[in-house]
């Protein structure tokens, strides 16, 4: 019973100590809370429509300039006031937007490739960007508008998203501390030996392979059974995951373990 109950009795002491040096409770004040707001612009969504000309399939150099080029005289078209949804119409390739005038109807940040990203939400309403390449081809993007919640919609909710960020940032500081002054010392077999304990989950391990020293710091030492229990409290999809890691993210995982 005493080695099933172990790690559970362990977490519960990282945890006891966890809540004794960080405060959960900190206080946000409302003059963070607006700030966050208008630096940030959390929940801001950008309508736009674009243009789209594809790179060929394993497009030379001229095959590519040849696409600068077109796109450059439909952009150059567009903010000498044609119709841009008329453009897009005719001349986009996106199948998933021409036939709506190259409508992409309203986004959040992280829902498009970065550089077409960067642009359409730096474009004030109403205007043309210049042109905007990603590994799909040539943008022309036009932002039809932009809204957000206001602040007093969300307030509460960003009041606790920055305190969970506040909260995070004093467990990774907490935790640096406690690591360099632990002097955490990791094995160079620890990978492979940690691919032995996922390996022999089902079996079991030798009480010799069980007592080899993944990791060591002042006062103590990480083994391979100590692995073993720990992966043998986790989904069964861990192990597979354990077998397949790169050496790197082993180390990664064991240190966060230690």
């Amino acid at each position: 019973l005493s080695s099933i109950l172990e790690p559970q009795e362990k977490q519960s002491l990282v945890m006891l100590l966890r809540n004794d040096v960080i405060d959960d409770e900190v206080e946000i004040s409302d003059e963070e809370v607006d700030r966050f707001y208008e630096e940030d612009r959390p929940g801001e969504e950008v309508r736009a429509r674009h243009i789209l000309l594809m790179w060929p399939p394993d497009a030379t150099m001229a095959q590519e300039d040849s696409v600068r080029a077109q796109a450059t005289q439909l952009r150059d078209r567009a903010r000498a006031g044609a119709n841009f949804a008329s453009l897009a119409t005719e001349y986009s390739e996106d199948p998933g937007s021409a036939a709506r005038g190259g409508d992409l109807d309203y986004f959040p940040r992280g829902m498009m490739v970065e550089a077409f990203e960067e642009a359409a939400f730096s474009l004030p309403v109403g205007q043309v960007s210049d042109l905007v390449e990603t590994q799909y081809g040539v943008h022309i993007i036009r932002v039809e508008d932009r809204r957000r919640p206001t602040l007093d919609e969300i307030r509460d909710e960003l009041r606790e998203m920055i305190r969970q960020e506040q909260v995070m940032v004093a467990e990774s500081i907490f935790v640096a501390e406690a690591r360099e002054a632990a002097g955490i010392q990791l094995e160079a077999t620890a990978p492979s030996l940690m691919r032995e304990a996922a390996r022999a989950h089902e079996t079991g391990l030798s009480s010799r392979a069980a007592g080899q020293t993944l990791a060591t710091w002042d006062g103590g030492r990480f083994t391979a059974g100590d692995f073993l229990e720990f992966l043998e409290s986790q989904a069964p999809g861990l192990i597979p995951q354990i077998e397949g890691a790169s050496d790197s993210d082993l180390r990664g995982l064991l240190e966060n373990l230690v």
